[in-house]
């Protein structure tokens, strides 16, 4: 009478294998996050970013909408400005502000 064997053999290696590829470690798989937090933005968008410069679109204390641009290296604030949503119903949600790299 035959035996059946398991496939203990190939059931070892590739236990073997994937942990040593949950092991390897690679910096290009982690990229550098910013480590600031400003409390004074409660953003209400996604978050832009380009040329050092990080966007979004944040809900002040009495309701009203601003685009407010914030050093990525720092977290300071670099400036504010009102925004609207005109046309855009209150379930749409709210559309990241727009962002390009400048030549100089």
């Amino acid at each position: 009478m035959p035996v059946i064997q398991p496939h203990a053999k190939t059931a070892g290696v590739l236990a073997g294998v994937l942990a040593l590829a949950g092991c390897s470690g690679s910096e290009a798989a982690v990229p550098a996050h910013p480590t600031w937090h400003n409390g004074e933005v409660n953003a209400v968008s996604r978050i832009t970013s380009a040329s050092g410069v990080a966007m979004t679109t944040s809900m002040r204390a009495d309701g009203t909408l601003e685009t407010v641009a914030l050093d990525l290296a720092t977290g300071r604030k670099l400036w504010a400005h009102p925004a609207t949503m005109a046309g855009r119903l209150p379930g749409m949600g709210v559309p990241a502000p727009a962002i390009v790299q400048s030549s100089g």
